[in-house]
């Protein structure tokens, strides 16, 4: 009876060991795009490891529909990957409008979304079910907004305002006014705020009518507030003193700012972590200058092994 009860204690502690592992396996990371690289960070900022290279301009990243996507700016590429850094294929379409400068992104109701800059065109296309093989013959389904803006950057696919397939996105009309629109692919389209003179970047959606949006030149972050009801919107400083703000993401309780080149001692970028009250937490320097990010539950390379070890352990004790 002695021997059966330690066997039953040993094999719960491994099963409780290797529940832990499992879950500290999917702990909060950061997908940043680098420019040449998208790297991932752990959710102190520790660096642990180089999920794609060889990119002219890495820009946008999304995950969805256990995929990876992430935009080259100046390849005027969109490329798919699997959650383990596999490259699945550029995706593409026959659209003129499509690839064209792509900087923001978002997935939203199995689509991509894509802020085309250098033709202030918004897409949103439905991937491939496995690879991409960036054949124009044979494209994917697509459909493009053109905006009334000269150039479109940030995206995010929340929606305060009820709507289940809308995406937001930020731009700069010919006169330099910073704009945040939204796009319900094939149904409306529409202007939210003028923000007056600005580069505009990232926006996110706070999901309780509230929006925040980097304004990349005047190196703040504006929280803007919208009554539904009456229509009325307020805009006010929520951070400032910042160097290029690019991505505005929400995790946990924190409003988390990308800085292409506002990290310490010296010419590099940073993410940074604000309370909801905008008071600031931490920060931590990427390896390069940061663009836009996501915030991810893709595995830590460290655990693969330890998830391996265990589940065999299991396997021998269960046997006997």
């Amino acid at each position: 009876m002695k021997f059966k009860l330690n066997q039953f204690l040993c094999k719960s502690s491994i099963l409780a060991a290797f529940a832990l592992t499992a879950a500290s396996a999917y702990s909060q990371n950061f997908l940043v795009a680098e420019g040449d690289a998208v790297r991932v960070y752990g959710a102190s900022g520790t660096p642990i490891g180089t999920f794609a290279s060889g990119f002219s301009a890495a820009m946008g990243v999304a995950e969805g529909g256990g995929r990876i996507f992430i935009s080259d700016y100046l390849a005027s590429t969109v490329t798919k990957y699997s959650t383990s850094g596999t490259n699945l294929g550029v995706m593409d379409n026959t659209s003129a409008a499509f690839n064209v400068g792509p900087t923001g992104l978002a997935f939203l109701n199995n689509r991509v979304h894509i802020s085309n800059f250098n033709v202030g065109a918004v897409g949103a296309i439905q991937p491939d079910p496995a690879a991409e093989d960036g054949d124009r013959n044979t494209p994917s389904p697509y459909a493009v907004f053109t905006t009334p803006l000269s150039s479109v950057h940030g995206m995010t696919s929340g929606a305060p305002n009820g709507f289940s397939d809308i995406v937001y996105y930020t731009g700069n009309d010919s006169n330099g006014n910073a704009y945040l629109e939204f796009w319900q692919p094939f149904t409306a389209a529409g202007s939210i705020f003028n923000f007056g003179q600005g580069t505009i970047r990232g926006v996110v959606a706070a999901g309780n009518n509230e929006f925040y949006v980097a304004m990349y030149d005047l190196g703040k972050v504006v929280k803007l507030s919208y009554d539904a009801n009456t229509q009325v919107r307020t805009a006010s400083d929520f951070i400032t003193g910042l160097t290029n703000p690019v991505g505005v993401e929400l995790a946990n309780g924190n409003l988390y700012v990308s800085t292409f080149n506002g990290g310490t001692g010296g010419l590099v970028g940073s993410i940074r972590t604000y309370n909801l009250s905008g008071v600031f937490q931490s920060s931590f320097d990427t390896l390069g200058s940061a663009q836009y990010f996501s915030i991810t539950a893709i595995p830590e390379p460290s655990t693969y092994g330890l998830l391996i070890g265990a589940g065999l352990l299991l396997f021998v004790l269960h046997r006997r």
